[in-house]
């Protein structure tokens, strides 16, 4: 998929974060960018994308957020998933916490991928090639 086409969705609630997402992913190719500031409106999102038949490629949630964390998100997103309600959606947790309980929590409930704050370019770049290339492996 050509950069220009992959829509993504930022779940932070710092708006600093948020745009140094978009300020990073415009550097790098990527120009459909949505954002979300908590979990609750970031489902919201989702579920209208999918209703509407142009769902989001690829989210990156923050783990701790007011209302509804990054975990709680995930969570909700792969039971849509399970019942149909959704496709499935690469999710890149986004955390300054190595916590390895939190990890394997995050494992378990279909994580995609892991980004570490701070990030830059480069580092989210390699995570979006990760992703992809997963994906694609799948697929063949």
């Amino acid at each position: 998929m050509a950069k220009a086409g992959l829509k993504i969705l930022i779940v932070d609630d710092f708006e600093t974060v948020r745009l140094l997402f978009i300020k990073c992913l415009g550097e790098l190719g990527y120009s459909t960018v949505h954002e979300a500031d908590n979990g609750e409106d970031a489902l919201r999102m989702i579920k209208a994308a999918s209703d509407q038949k142009i769902p989001y490629d690829l989210i990156f949630c923050d783990w701790n957020m007011p209302l509804m964390n990054g975990l709680e998100t995930l969570v909700t997103l792969r039971k849509w998933e399970r019942k149909g309600e959704s496709q499935t959606i690469p999710f890149v947790m986004v955390t300054a916490n190595s916590d390895e309980s939190a990890v394997i929590d995050a494992m378990r409930e279909g994580v995609s991928e892991y980004l570490v704050k701070p990030f830059d370019a480069g580092s989210l770049q390699k995570t979006i090639e990760r992703v992809l290339n997963r994906l694609t492996q799948h697929v063949a």
